[in-house]
């Protein structure tokens, strides 16, 4: 009887650990999931022009501030504010084109870190 007892215990602890390794390895699975692949096609001679980025402003939040919560971004510091090195590994000053910031459809000469933001603002960064 004390046999079968043992029997069963190590049986429920054999399939506990079975289990927790189990969600363990499907935990680690989906956080490693390959994430889709999108291909554009180019004729010969174009030139690449990396997509806007474009959000919404919030109320009292920078353009800078929200572009760091949307994307990747690299800054370095200039006498006019933080400049935007790179978005998403794009860097500026590649091909003389440079990320510029247009709020609202225009080009604002605010640095990014002190231009604040409101709810109805459209803020786009444009590759150029």
């Amino acid at each position: 009887m004390e046999s079968e007892h043992s029997s069963k215990r190590l049986l429920t602890g054999i399939v506990g650990v079975f289990v927790v390794l189990m969600a363990s390895t499907a935990l680690v699975l989906a956080m490693h999931a390959p994430q889709p692949l999108t291909v554009n096609f180019v004729r010969p001679g174009a030139s690449l022009r990396p997509a806007p980025v474009a959000y919404s402003g919030e109320d009292g939040k920078s353009a800078l501030e929200l572009l760091r919560a949307h994307v990747h971004i690299t800054t370095q510091q200039s006498s006019y504010g933080e400049y935007i090195d790179t978005i998403n590994g794009v860097h500026s000053g590649t091909n003389g084109k440079y990320w510029a910031l247009y709020v609202n459809g225009k080009q604002t000469p605010i640095a990014a870190n002190n231009y604040i933001t409101h709810d109805s603002d459209k803020v786009e960064w444009r590759f150029e």
